[in-house]
């Protein structure tokens, strides 16, 4: 049933709803679809929500990537350096020179 048919079926006024056995039983069984609907929907919010979960994670690491590839040679090896030596780890140290240049320290 498409959801205008739905919607006006649920917004019946309840004497209507409930005149007769057959408008009792239309109603419980929209309702049901509507449960249904609900149900299906909470999936699929739950669905989307986790792939744009994985899209934040995959633009953050696309941007570390791009970043990486424009650092110069001593930039690059002095991050490194800093991993190396236990400082902080290298992605941390990506994110917070891109912070850097974005503020305009760099």
């Amino acid at each position: 049933m498409s959801d205008l048919m739905l919607l006006g079926v649920l917004s019946m006024p309840y004497d209507m709803a409930m005149d007769g056995e057959i408008s009792r039983f239309q109603f419980h069984d929209r309702a049901q679809q509507a449960v249904a609907r609900i149900k299906a929907d909470a999936v699929r919010i739950a669905e989307l929500e986790a792939e744009l979960a994985e899209a934040k994670a995959n633009k953050v690491g696309a941007d570390r990537f791009a970043h990486v590839r424009n650092l110069n040679p001593v930039q690059f090896t002095h991050l490194w350096e800093l991993n190396i030596a236990g400082k902080r780890a290298f992605d941390d140290l990506i994110d917070a020179d891109i912070a850097k240049h974005e503020s305009g320290e760099a």
